[in-house]
């Protein structure tokens, strides 16, 4: 389902974004911008709506966005997602969503995993994690879309060691020379799980507008912690191929600054531009 990037992907840690990673972003919105047209929105239908819902792309169609990830569809019925900045900054990151049925409602299976390589976290590894769940949507009318979301998510941090070793070789009981050896271990271990949880509504008031709200909730299972909910509201406005949307995100948001220091958010605004070919 789709979140802020920041709140996303908080836990990371690291210098800041490259300059060039920033403008070729900028880059990005002025020539997607700069192709805006007249053309009638790209809203007509409800299975045409992907954010947020169990529609796939078709097949060959493409999506990228400033935060939202890149999509790209594989067949009718299954679609591979990448945010293809966070794979520049030693963050590799992959998705998917693999259509189980779609008629009067669609059922999606979804997957991925996000690691960093960029940074360390407190215990001195890498920090990543796992989801998957399904998400099932049921158009109400052709205007009105609900859709809801269950899943797990696993946070798993990679640690890498090294052993050193010094070897003495003896020729003849007298030492003929030492030589140092080193070893690397990398093994990765289980942080926490959760269940996840979350139901949406898409309204298209015209082919060009849509509003788009959820409420999420996770639940941690291990460590057992108090669950947390948190809810979108967001605009989106879309041309032929160019779409762009704000709005907001609210609920005890945790961060962690690039010096290290967590805080917590009530809200934060959310903004994107994307294309869809």
């Amino acid at each position: 389902m789709n979140r802020g990037i920041l709140q996303q992907y908080s836990w990371i840690q690291g210098p800041h974004v490259p300059a060039r990673a920033w403008f070729g972003v900028l880059c990005f919105v002025i020539v997607g911008l700069g192709h805006v047209d007249d053309a009638q929105g790209y809203w007509k239908e409800p299975s045409e709506v992907v954010e947020g819902t169990a529609y796939n792309l078709r097949a060959g169609e493409f999506s990228i966005g400033v935060f939202a990830p890149l999509q790209y569809g594989i067949t009718d019925e299954f679609t591979l997602t990448l945010h293809p900045i966070l794979e520049l900054l030693l963050t590799p990151n992959v998705g998917f969503r693999a259509e189980v049925y779609e008629g009067s409602f669609a059922v999606n299976v979804t997957g991925s995993y996000l690691q960093t390589f960029l940074g360390k976290d407190e215990s001195g590894a890498y920090p990543g994690r796992g989801e998957g769940g399904v998400i099932v949507s049921m158009p109400l009318h052709s205007s009105f879309i609900v859709s809801g979301f269950g899943g797990i998510g696993q946070s798993f941090r990679t640690l890498t060691e090294k052993n050193e070793t010094f070897l003495i070789e003896e020729e003849g009981g007298d030492v003929a020379f030492g030589t140092s050896k080193r070893v690397r271990d990398i093994h990765s271990e289980e942080v926490g799980t959760e269940l996840m949880g979350s139901v949406g509504v898409n309204w298209l008031f015209g082919p060009e507008h849509m509003l788009m709200t959820q409420i999420r909730w996770r639940e941690e299972l291990s460590p057992e912690r108090q669950g947390r909910a948190e809810g979108t509201l967001q605009y989106a406005y879309a041309w032929e191929r160019v779409r762009l949307s704000f709005g907001v995100l609210v609920g005890e948001l945790p961060f962690r600054g690039w010096s290290g220091t967590e805080f917590t958010l009530p809200a934060y605004p959310m903004l994107d531009c994307w294309i869809r070919l």
